[in-house]
Formats: C-alpha cells, structure tokens, sequence
C-alpha cells in the first residue's frame, strides 16, 4: 500500500452559480439556484473516505461556493466526521469572494478549520472593473465587509488576485495594496486573453 496517500477533490457545490459576474469568468453566467443534493455529496465523502487511511482534501469552489449555504456545510463535516473510521487527515479549502459570508458562516469555518482564500483583484478600481455584480454595481467594499467578517472570527484568509492585461500594468501597486490589507498569503492567477 502506497504510504501518505492523498486524494484531492475540487467540489463546486452550486456548478456556475455566482453572485457576480467576473469578465473573465471561464464558467457559464448560471442564474439558476442548484445546489448538490445531500444524496451526492453524502456518496461522494464515503467514497472518498471508505478506503483512504491517510488524508483527503475538501476544496470547495464554484461559481460561488458560499451560495450553498451553512446547513450544506454543516452536513459535509457531518458526514467527513461520520465516514472517517481510518481516522485519515482531513481538510476543507474554500475559494471565495466573502461577499455571502455571514457571521454563522465565519464562526463555522473557523471552528472546522477550513482555509480560506478570498478573490480580490486589487485596488477598487481594478476590483470593480474586472469583478461586477450581477446589475453592474461595485463589488470591493462588499468583499472587504465579508473580509472583515472572516477576521472577526479569527480566519486569516489567503487571497488569490486575478491578473488580466488590464491590470498588469498594476502589479506592483496590486501587491502593495493586498499586503495592506493584512494578506500574508497572496496567490495570483493570470488570465490568458485571446484579444
């Protein structure tokens, strides 16, 4: 038997569900509340967990994957907790936008111990141009609120900022601006633009 063997999943919980509409979203512009039923996600932890005695990774991602809400959360720990008879290490990774976050969410990622990164493209102006919301508004200071709730529970959220060829220009006063916000782990995802 392979030692220190690990399985990874990338699980999106709502598919292309999201609350805004990124410019260079890769997933469909979905407006249509699906979530994973408690059937496949109760088939998917036990198949996972049945048979691995050392660790599994739970990462969460989406469209938004906060849109699933607390009770789908509290159910996956459930049944991570009820399906893991080896007593494997287990993790749950988050990807956001913290504009869903709530104050119920944030206490219940941190008492699970769930990491955490937080999708914020920069400085408002970059933010706002490149992360709409659904009818056009600015989303920064919604996603600095969701931030905040995070921290108030005691998460120490990564962040993940989406370079584009808009935004390289401002790298250096993108990465500026994220370690004043207190981002000690900072990730940047560049987009391929065909144009």
């Amino acid at each position: 038997m392979v030692k220190n063997f690990w399985i990874s999943l990338q699980i999106r919980p709502v598919g292309d569900l999201c609350n805004i509409d990124c410019n260079y979203c890769i997933y469909g512009k979905a407006n249509q509340v699906t979530r994973m039923s408690d059937e496949v996600l109760y088939i998917i932890t036990k198949k996972v967990l049945e048979h691995n005695r050392d660790g599994a990774l739970f990462n969460w991602h989406g469209g938004e994957p906060t849109l699933a809400g607390f009770e789908f959360y509290q159910k996956a720990i459930s049944y991570q907790n009820y399906f893991n008879k080896a007593g494997c290490i287990i993790l749950n990774q988050i990807q956001t936008n913290a504009i869903s976050i709530t104050s119920e969410l944030s206490k219940f990622f941190k008492e699970n111990s769930f990491g955490i990164g937080v999708s914020l493209d920069g400085p408002d102006f970059l933010h706002n141009s490149s992360r709409p919301g659904k009818a056009g508004q600015n989303t920064y200071e919604m996603t600095l609120r969701g931030l905040e709730i995070l921290r108030l529970y005691g998460n120490n959220p990564s962040v993940i900022a989406t370079v584009s060829k808009k935004s390289l220009p401002y790298a250096k006063e993108t990465f500026k601006h994220l370690v004043r916000l207190g981002f000690t782990h900072i990730h940047f995802s560049v987009v391929f633009e065909s144009k």
